[in-house]
């Protein structure tokens, strides 16, 4: 894929993305409804592969399974070309790893690690990250922090400032309306992240 192909898919999944998250009408504190998040995004990028890609994804609880077979395929989610269970496999088009902030706010960085650092070392050109601000606090103070930890890994670990890698921020609503915002950092084969403008969902 070009760079001008990578940005493309990127923008329509950030847009698909908070079009999803925004008719989804979700409470910003999911709590036990962690999974609702998690759905919503994965229904949202099964339709966007648009039937071109085997999608594989599960979540735990949720009433509809990928079509390729029971459950997710190394990452949280993926884009395949062909069956990856079976002879049919050619290879991988997208990785895509969710981490939704609950928990201990000092456990947070090193979930973000794991994840982030596991979409680093995947073989394909399309690299999804989508993470919440740590517990769900309500406001925006942690976001800075959070773009950060992203800039910093992408600018520490060997080899990542070539890959490309859409990384989507869910934080707090900054309006009435909504019940997030969504924004973000764009690598498209550079170090330099092109910044997501913060968006309402």
């Amino acid at each position: 894929m070009t760079h001008e192909q990578v940005q493309i898919v990127f923008e329509q999944i950030f847009d698909g993305l908070s079009m999803a998250l925004s008719e989804a009408h979700l409470p910003w504190k999911p709590t036990s409804r962690e999974n609702k998040w998690t759905e919503t995004v994965f229904h949202c990028m099964e339709a966007l592969a648009d039937g071109r890609h085997v999608v594989n994804w599960r979540v735990k609880g949720a009433k509809e399974r990928p079509p390729a077979g029971p459950g997710e395929w190394l990452f949280d989610l993926t884009w395949c070309d062909g069956n990856p269970r079976s002879g049919e496999f050619r290879g991988l088009v997208l990785a895509l790893e969710s981490e939704w902030g609950c928990g201990s706010r000092d456990g947070w960085p090193n979930k973000i690690h794991e994840d982030l650092n596991k979409l680093l070392v995947a073989a394909c050109p399309l690299r999804v990250f989508v993470y919440s601000t740590p517990g769900f606090a309500p406001t925006q103070r942690d976001v800075p922090m959070a773009l950060n930890l992203v800039r910093k890994t992408m600018s520490e670990v060997p080899g990542a400032t070539s890959l490309n890698l859409l990384a989507v921020l869910v934080s707090p609503k900054t309006s009435a309306t909504g019940s997030c915002t969504l924004q973000g950092l764009m690598y498209v084969g550079s170090g330099v992240p092109t910044p997501i403008e913060p968006r309402s969902c």
